[in-house]
């Protein structure tokens, strides 16, 4: 038997090739011609029409070999947030290029910085204050410099997509890991994404 074939393609070209699929059509076959293994051909049937006719084109594709990634480990327990609460972060699109993220007490804060001319904050976690602890002022105060990184805006915003087919997200912070996201796509299974800032780079 032949052995499995990796392949790359350019995404946005993909995208364009199938960004015109209707309802009506009834059938989307992707194949590669043995003679012809750097083409990857894209076929559209709509419904009662013949197999041999349809829509046909075709993306250049490479051949890759796979990547394999040892996945971090000894992270700390993960703060949850809703996909609701995570969308807040859209807030921060276009306001700078980098986001700097805070933790401390089970909260984290993103904040973004537009030149010194006006700045936004998002708060994620647990945010409720024990007004009657009259130490815990000055616990904080010890742990706001316990995780601070910055990352690209674009990065964190881009998960936003992904949270939206999730009722929650796990977020693991732990210094000296990258960031850590995790979030379950129905019977996909589970996603893990995992981004470095700008000072581990």
């Amino acid at each position: 038997p032949d052995a499995p074939l990796q392949i790359g393609m350019n995404m946005v070209h993909f995208y364009r090739m199938i960004k015109s699929i209707k309802k009506k059509d009834n059938t989307l076959t992707l194949f590669i011609e043995k003679n012809d293994p750097l083409k990857l051909y894209i076929q559209v049937v709509q419904s009662g029409e013949d197999k041999k006719k349809g829509i046909v084109g075709h993306i250049n594709i490479t051949l890759v070999r796979p990547i394999i990634h040892s996945q971090p480990s000894g992270y700390n327990d993960p703060i949850i947030v809703t996909s609701k609460e995570f969308q807040k972060i859209k807030q921060l699109n276009k306001i700078s290029k980098t986001i700097e993220l805070s933790y401390k007490e089970r909260t984290i804060e993103l904040y973004c910085n537009k030149e010194g001319v006006y700045s936004k904050k998002v708060i994620l976690g647990d945010t409720e204050d024990d007004e009657d602890d009259e130490n815990s002022e000055d616990e904080n105060e010890e742990q706001v410099e316990e995780y601070k990184q910055t990352f690209d805006s674009e990065q964190i915003l881009d998960l936003v997509k992904t949270a939206s087919t999730s009722n929650n997200v796990q977020i693991f912070i732990t210094p000296d890991l990258p960031l850590h996201f995790r979030t379950n796509t129905g019977s996909l299974g589970t996603v893990d994404v995992y981004i470095k800032s700008k000072e581990t780079i």
